[in-house]
This record gives structure tokens, sequence and C-alpha cells, in this order.
């Protein structure tokens, strides 16, 4: 992977071309190694080829996963290219979901710093001492009443 830099931003790139069709071989070319396979020139480009949209990081993960995951019964040495193929659909979904996961908390917390906002400016209160109350045992939230209650007794409090 490389990372590139734009407006002062990172973004990962694949690399391209012959590096990527390098850094392949030499993936697949282990895994051989590992598994005690002999494999063809010609087989190790074409599953470099059919590999080659695939994230590098994801690819080496699988082949690493692979060059130490034991043969079943009637297995050949070298793991079928559909079997690369499902291992890198696996490892992509898991990796789309901790994202996804990350994303949502990431949201959650930022809605949960919003309220304490809010409500912070809606009873004078520090976000600690909301967060205080929150915890204490019994807690079930602010009522409509309550919310009305005080809105009332600031209303006096200011005249």
């Amino acid at each position: 992977m490389q990372i590139a830099h734009s407006n002062g931003r990172k973004a990962i790139s694949k690399p391209q071309g012959e590096q990527w069709q390098a850094s392949l071989l030499k993936m697949l070319v282990r895994l051989a190694e590992a598994r005690q396979a002999t494999v063809s020139e010609s087989t190790l480009r074409l599953y470099s080829d059919k590999l080659r949209h695939w994230m590098l990081d994801d690819v080496q993960q699988v082949c690493a996963k692979l060059a130490t995951t034991p043969r079943r019964e009637g297995e050949t040495a070298f793991p079928p290219l559909g079997n690369i193929v499902e291992e890198l659909k696996a490892q992509k979904a898991a990796r789309e979901h901790l994202n996804t996961s990350a994303k949502l908390r990431a949201s959650d917390m930022r809605a949960l710093w919003d309220h304490l906002q809010y409500q912070s400016e809606l009873f004078h209160k520090s976000k600690q001492e909301i967060l205080d109350e929150i915890k204490k045992p019994g807690y079930i939230g602010l009522h409509v009443e309550d919310v009305e209650r005080w809105q009332q007794a600031a209303t006096r409090t200011q005249e």
C-alpha cells in the first residue's frame, strides 16, 4: 500500500503495474512454499492476474492465514483460486463490518455529546453533573413535566 498525500490528508492507494504484480507473485510464492506445493509460473501469473483487483493487505492476510492452515483430507497443497477469493470476500466483509461499527460508534458518541450540550444549556448544569445523574441507580430520564417546571423556575428567577 502506498500513502498518497493530497491537501494535507492521507489516502491509501493501491500500488499499480509491475510493482503490484510483483507483490502478488511474491505472496503467492510464499504461500506455495509454506504449503509445500509445486506451482508453475503460469499458474502464479493466472492467480495474480485474478487477484489484482483486491486490496494488497487483504491478499497478504489471506495468504498468511492459508499458509498456516493445515490441509484437509484430499485437499491440494496449493489452494484453488476460488478458495482464495472466498477468503478475500470474507476478509473484505469483516473489514467493512468493523468500519461500519466504528462509524456507528463515532456517530453515537457525537449524538451523546450533542445531547449533553443541550441538557447542559437547558438545565444550567455541567456535562459532568448530567453524566453523574445518568449513572445514578433508577435514572429513567427527564420527563416533559420536569423540563417545564425547571423552565418556569428559571423564568421566575430571571424576573
